[in-house]
């Protein structure tokens, strides 16, 4: 699951922590001998120039050479660069592909609890070999849910490397092994990344460090409070909670609760 700044919750979650990618770009989510996932990370102006999940792209051989690609509500869902699900309710179907399906019904919930009080706009992608997708389209961000067998051959990617053993998806781990971004000879997004026309040159890897001591002490103690009533006690949301609240607010605490909460009693 990819949410918010985007944290990323990865095949192997059983344990914390989530894996937190900071910075703008264009990634592997998931790299595999057949299926490719990329993401493209963007600064919003909800995130102090932190990224945020812009849209998600979706390839590699057991597409043939088909390419999906979900943009956020400022942006499309194209097939092949053509412009699909343009409207609510709609299906698109392509025989041995996928069956996709574009809706606003609140059956299953925002994969972001805390933004359930919001209109609900998800696209569902069900592809061969068990292979799922669930993308709720925000204003300038997608939430995203992956649901996949491991793949033969193996994979690798920002949802880790699916070997049942979350000690080695942290995040220094996978950004040593998968954290240079996409080379743009094998970019699956129809548009090109330009630091001038998506203004990255406001985005930045942001850490802990870069919170005001008194905002920092202050997010510590507001999720520590959070946590003795919502938050799982080490769980990757409570993980999750501190950076969230020094840069976004108060109100991100309760959101990663609720999430916490859901996941938990999932």
């Amino acid at each position: 699951m990819l949410w918010g700044d985007p944290h990323i919750r990865v095949f192997d979650s059983d344990t914390p922590p989530a894996v937190d990618i900071y910075n703008a770009g264009d990634y592997w989510i998931v790299l595999s001998p057949s299926i490719s996932i990329q993401a493209r990370y963007l600064p919003t102006q909800y995130t102090n120039g932190q990224a945020a999940t812009d849209s998600l792209a979706v390839g590699g051989p057991f597409m043939q050479n088909h390419t999906l690609v979900i943009e956020s509500l400022v942006g499309q869902v194209l097939w092949d660069g053509e412009p699909i699900l343009e409207s609510i309710p709609s299906e698109f179907n392509k025989e041995g592909f996928l069956r996709a399906r574009y809706h606003d019904d609140s059956e299953g919930g925002s994969l972001d609890p805390g933004q359930g009080h919001l209109s609900l706009r998800s696209v569902e992608v069900v592809f061969p070999h068990g292979f799922h997708l669930v993308v709720n389209r925000w204003p300038q961000h997608i939430d995203v849910m992956i649901t996949m067998r491991p793949q033969s051959g193996g994979q690798d990617g920002h949802c880790g490397n699916f070997n049942g053993k979350a000690s080695d998806d942290t995040t220094e781990l996978i950004k040593e092994r998968m954290g240079t971004q996409v080379p743009a000879a094998a970019s699956l997004f129809p548009t090109k990344l330009n630091a001038e026309t998506f203004g990255l040159q406001t985005a930045r890897d942001m850490k802990l460090e870069d919170c005001a001591p008194e905002v920092l002490a202050k997010a510590k103690q507001v999720c520590a409070q959070v946590s003795d009533n919502l938050l799982n006690t080490g769980s990757i949301f409570a993980e999750s909670c501190v950076f969230d609240v020094c840069f976004g607010g108060e109100e991100y605490a309760v959101e990663d609760a609720v999430v916490d909460r859901q996941a938990t009693s999932a």
